[in-house]
């Protein structure tokens, strides 16, 4: 089956997915060199936390303060999605905030960046899926304009 074109209501987080996305690949070990981006340990590190405070953090605030509370209820398999999906935040959080005053290494931004593509990856190919699915055309309108 072909994947569902994306909502215009949802292209918005798509778009911060992709940038996530990069970011997740920046980390992981072994990662191409992407020209005038860091390569060095330290550097990524720096990198990481200055996104997760530019994009990721309000990111992952609209999804909770705005798409979460409004797909609530459509389908019992979102509701535990999104729960799992909730879970996946909190441990984003703590482990950024762990990172302004303990430096990773490279196993543990290696770990992150696995972990933050799985979550995309999870959001794009099951929630917003099953979101497009389940959602009349009147949510997924309230939605857009909500973003």
């Amino acid at each position: 089956m072909a994947p569902l074109k994306r909502h215009a209501s949802l292209v918005p987080f798509s778009h911060d997915h992709r940038h996530i996305l990069f970011l997740a690949q920046l980390l992981k070990k072994g990662s191409p060199r992407f020209q005038g981006f860091p390569t060095d340990v330290e550097g990524k590190h720096t990198y990481a936390l200055r996104f997760f405070q530019e994009q990721l953090k309000g990111h992952i605030l609209k999804e909770e303060q705005i798409l979460f509370p409004n797909i609530k209820g459509l389908e019992a398999r979102i509701d535990e999605l999104v729960e799992e999906l909730k879970s996946h935040h909190t441990e984003i959080f703590s482990t950024f905030e762990r990172w302004q005053t303990h430096a990773p290494d490279m196993n543990e931004l290696n770990e992150m960046g696995i972990f933050l593509e799985k979550h995309v990856r999870t959001e794009e190919r099951q929630l917003f899926t099953w979101l497009q699915q389940a959602a009349s055309e009147e949510l997924l309108a309230e939605l857009g304009e909500l973003v």
